[in-house]
Parts: C-alpha cells; sequence; structure tokens
C-alpha cells in the first residue's frame, strides 16, 4: 500500500455519476459560459467521488475520463489569477486555493487507486505513480505561476511517491498521457520534469518564460536519468542532487557527492549535449520552429533563455553577473515613477514655472545638493504618504550593486507586479535608487518578497514634456529621471520615462534645475511595466 492518510469512504455520499456512462453524461451537459460555477460544479463532485465507496478498477475509469474537462476547467478559471498584482485579493486568493484543491483531489482519487493495487491485478501500478506524481507536480507548477511560496512538506510527498515507484519497480516505465506532448512519459521523467523547473529560478521567469520551459521540458524531461549512483560529471561541475527523505528539491552539493539510500541524482549529460546542439543550430540560422522550440519562440530570446537554462540545469552556474551577499537592513521603498520622483525630490510634483527667479534658499539647495529639498517635514514622509505616494518599510535580505532581494513586513500594503519600477532607499543612504522588479514570491504567512534589478547611476529627477511642431508653450511637463554614465558598466547617460513616451528619434524638453533643454530620444534600451528607459543626444 502507498499511503494510509486518505480518510475512509462511504456510501452515504452521492455523488452524480459513479460509472464512466453517467461520467460522461453529466460531463455533457456542463455549461461552460459561467467557469466559476463550472469548476465548483467539477470539484465538487470530484470530491464526492473521492468520498463513495468504490471498485478501485471503475474509480481509475472515471478519473481517466475526467482528465481533460479538469485540466481545461481549471485553465479558464486560472485566468482569474495569472498576471495578476500580487498578493490576491480575496477573490483571487479564493480561486487560486479553489484551483490547487482540485489538483489535490485528482491526485488523491488516484492515490486510492495506488491503494488498492497491490489487490487488483487489473490495475497497473506504472500509470497509476506516474498520475499521482503528475497532479503533485502540478501544485508546484501552480503556485511558481501564480508567484506563492507552498508548504516544505510537498516536496516530501513527491519524493515518496517516486521513491514508492522506484520500489515498485515501475519509475521508468512509459505511460500513455494525453497531457504531454510526445504522448507517453514515465513517473521519472515527470518527477525529472519537476526537479528541472524548480532548479530553473520559476519566480523569476515570465509567464511567457515559464510556458516555454514547460514545452521544452515535455520533450527533454525523458532524457535525464534519476540514478542512485553518482553520475559523471564534465569540467567538476557537482551534479544536481535529491536528498528522497529532505523537504526540498535538487541542489548542487559542494562537497564530493557520495551515494547513500536516501540519496538520488539528477544526470543531466544528454540534456545538455541536447541543448548544446540546439544553441549551435541557433546561432547558424535555424529557425527555433524548425527544431521543433515551438511557433512562439523567437530569436534571440529563444537563444538567451536555452543558455540560461542550460547554465542552471547541466554546469551548476548561476546566471547573475554579480553575486549577491547577505545583508541585514531596512528600506523605504516608494512605487512608480511618480513615486520615486517626489521621495527623490522631497516635495510634491508642480507644474515647473520657467520664469520667475529661484529665491536665495533655493538658490542655496542647488548648489549643495544638486536641486530643491524637501520642505514637507523629517524626509518628507509623511506629507507624501497622505498625498497618495505609499511609502513602505522592507528588509533588505541580500544586496549585489545590480540587485538585491526585498522582503515587506507585513502581508498588507502595495500590490505589486513583475517589471514594474520602484524606488527605494537602504536606511542610511542619502538618496534612492531606481529599480525594476524581476521576480515576486508571496510568503506563507502573506508578506510579499521581490527581486529586484537595480537600474545603474544615481537618478536625478527632472521634468519632461514633448518638443518641436505643434506643442504649446503650456503643455505640461511629466515627471522623469536622467540615468548618469557609468563607467564601470559601460553604461552611456539614460533617461527614465513614464511608459509610452518612446518614440525614436522624438524630440522632448527636459527641465533639471530650472535649465531647459531638447534632447533627441535613440534608443529603447529596456521597457518595463510601467516606465521606459531610453538613450538619447542633445538635439
Amino acid at each position: 500500500m502507498f499511503s494510509t492518510e486518505l480518510p475512509p469512504t462511504q456510501s452515504a455520499v452521492t455523488p452524480a455519476f459513479t460509472d464512466v456512462a453517467d461520467c460522461e453524461k453529466w460531463l455533457s451537459q456542463l455549461q461552460y459560459t459561467n467557469i466559476a460555477q463550472t469548476h465548483q460544479s467539477v470539484a465538487a463532485q470530484v470530491g464526492l467521488l473521492n468520498a463513495f465507496t468504490l471498485p478501485a478498477a471503475m474509480r481509475l475509469a472515471i478519473l481517466e475520463k475526467l482528465r481533460e474537462p479538469v485540466s481545461f476547467v481549471q485553465a479558464e478559471y486560472a485566468k482569474r489569477v495569472l498576471l495578476k498584482a500580487l498578493p490576491f485579493n480575496d477573490a483571487e486568493l479564493a480561486a487560486f486555493q479553489s484551483i490547487l484543491a482540485l489538483w489535490e483531489a485528482m491526485q488523491s482519487g488516484y492515490r486510492r487507486c495506488l491503494n488498492a493495487a497491490g489487490e487488483d491485478a487489473a490495475l497497473s501500478e506504472a500509470q497509476l505513480c506516474q498520475r499521482v506524481i503528475g497532479y503533485l507536480g502540478l501544485q508546484f507548477l501552480e503556485h511558481y505561476r501564480a508567484g506563492y511560496e507552498f508548504d516544505a512538506a510537498l516536496w516530501q510527498r513527491l519524493h515518496r511517491a517516486y521513491a514508492f515507484a522506484e520500489t515498485q519497480q515501475v519509475a521508468v516505465e512509459n505511460v500513455d498521457d494525453t497531457r504531454n506532448e510526445t504522448g507517453q512519459i514515465s513517473s521519472a521523467a515527470l518527477y525529472a520534469r519537476i526537479l528541472l523547473v524548480s532548479q530553473a529560478s520559476p519566480y523569476e521567469l515570465s509567464r511567457a518564460q515559464q510556458h516555454q520551459m514547460e514545452s521544452w521540458l515535455n520533450l527533454w524531461a525523458k532524457i535525464v536519468r534519476v540514478s542512485a549512483t553518482v553520475p559523471a560529471t564534465q569540467n567538476d561541475v557537482p551534479p544536481l542532487e535529491i536528498d528522497l527523505d529532505g523537504a526540498q528539491g535538487a541542489y548542487y552539493c559542494n562537497a564530493a557527492p557520495v551515494a547513500g539510500a536516501s540519496l538520488r541524482y539528477l544526470d543531466t549529460s544528454a540534456l545538455n549535449n541536447e541543448m548544446q546542439i540546439n544553441l549551435a543550430l541557433l546561432q547558424k540560422g535555424k529557425s527555433p520552429e524548425d527544431l521543433g522550440l515551438g511557433r512562439d519562440c523567437v530569436q534571440p530570446d529563444c537563444a538567451e533563455f536555452m543558455a540560461r537554462l542550460r547554465q542552471l540545469w547541466c554546469d551548476g552556474r548561476s546566471t547573475r553577473f554579480l553575486e549577491r551577499h547577505p545583508v541585514t537592513d531596512k528600506a523605504d521603498v516608494c512605487f512608480g515613477i511618480n513615486g520615486a520622483h517626489v521621495y527623490t525630490t522631497g516635495s510634491a510634483f508642480t507644474q515647473p514655472k520657467q520664469s520667475g527667479k529661484l529665491t536665495a534658499q533655493q538658490q542655496k539647495e542647488i548648489a549643495a545638493f544638486g536641486h530643491v529639498v524637501s520642505h514637507t517635514g523629517e524626509g518628507g514622509g509623511t506629507g507624501l504618504q497622505q498625498l497618495g505616494f505609499p511609502l513602505e518599510t522592507w528588509s533588505v535580505m541580500d544586496k549585489s550593486a545590480l540587485g538585491a532581494r526585498l522582503m515587506r513586513e507585513k502581508a498588507a500594503g502595495e500590490r505589486v507586479s513583475h517589471n514594474r519600477l520602484i524606488g527605494f532607499r537602504q536606511r542610511g543612504s542619502e538618496f534612492y535608487l531606481l529599480a525594476a522588479i524581476r521576480w515576486i514570491m508571496v510568503s506563507r504567512t502573506g508578506a510579499p518578497q521581490l527581486g529586484v534589478r537595480i537600474l545603474p547611476g544615481v537618478p536625478q529627477p527632472l521634468s519632461l514634456r514633448a518638443a518641436g511642431l505643434g506643442v504649446k508653450p503650456a503643455d505640461p511637463y511629466v515627471q522623469a529621471f536622467m540615468l548618469p554614465a557609468v563607467a564601470a558598466l559601460q553604461t552611456p547617460p539614460t533617461l527614465v520615462l513614464p511608459g509610452g513616451w518612446y518614440a525614436h528619434k522624438r524630440n522632448v524638453e527636459i527641465l533639471q534645475d530650472s535649465v531647459a533643454k531638447t534632447v533627441t530620444l535613440d534608443f529603447l534600451v529596456e521597457r518595463g511595466a510601467d516606465y521606459e528607459r531610453v538613450s538619447f543626444t542633445a538635439a
């Protein structure tokens, strides 16, 4: 028997179907116009089926009939939470938890069948182990897609399921699976797929990158071998190690790897060869579609992403330019160009007056600080927050010259999303830095963690408006920043503009310290969710 954790079944419950024919009839009557109601109905019937006393062979047949409809309903319902700002609101969180519950219910149904497999020779332990591992894996994927941390106990359940498949000698047996692009996949390949997804820093990936990686792994996971012996490595790169008694995924072991009863290793040598061949062909001009990498995979992003994954999966190298170092500190964090602008200047933004003289105090402040400083109280924080610009306290967990990991001290606060611009000032620092949110993970307590990429240079606040024909003297300015050149990184000076402002060779007027000049926008360096970073030259 695989598991004794499931509650006993009973005949008193009344599911809408107890055989395949009734299940097909019930499914044919589902209305998909209200996906929330349909999802609730499907989840309720799977729950009732799990609680109902039924022969294992019939339970399995019904579950197999439910697989496609459940996957469709889950995908449609997940659109309510995918790409939403984090943390979720109450309705979104309830939808996310319902999605997880249905994957768990499907896994529990197959687990009931697996418990009975030893008493019924008609049941395939290879199939049932594969299904249990697959539905556990979908819970991992759902957390990564949503940006939520999962309980480490999920790793323990996955490891136990794989260990049972090994014990029954069915781990490497291929099983028919219409949910996989190849049509067949084994328990070991599904297990390796989940481990590799987790090794790819999935919270840092965009939804498109996650989808691309999952598609590739449907093809490649079958060539990754899970081994009880230490595989041969190249260039002294340690293999990926798994502890079946542990509560984490695969990891690179710094010490020399040794064999142990609970230790397994991912042999990614064949995967490494496959990826290197694809990368070489892409560099020679082969299209991703011709190589079977997907129609949506375009160059040069395809090769760059594949090279990044190969580093993480096959040679143990970090993809970061500079490694981060642990830090224990606090930071003030504000959001968006407008929020960063007012906290950098220390005052609420008002339309500049080009005519008119600066006061003697303003002239002194410009000479000392490069701009007029705040007169709204200590740091300007309280007054500016009352104007609608939240300033939050976050903990700095680790930091490098180009990035940081931040964690909010409480769950409540501004909702955050990928590629959004923030300003943050580490306690003790004199100035704010601009950073783009690379990844988000909401912890088990509900408080979000961010990985941010720091935009190079100390930001200089300025005002900006369009210039050229058709522009009127009364046209308003918007808030923007200039980032100076950084010689060490060989980065030229750039402008950080609100989203939608960039157009190639567009002329804009920038006003900085009451000095106006016209510049020409050249190349788009990067585009975020709410900002654009652009190179420029004097007009």
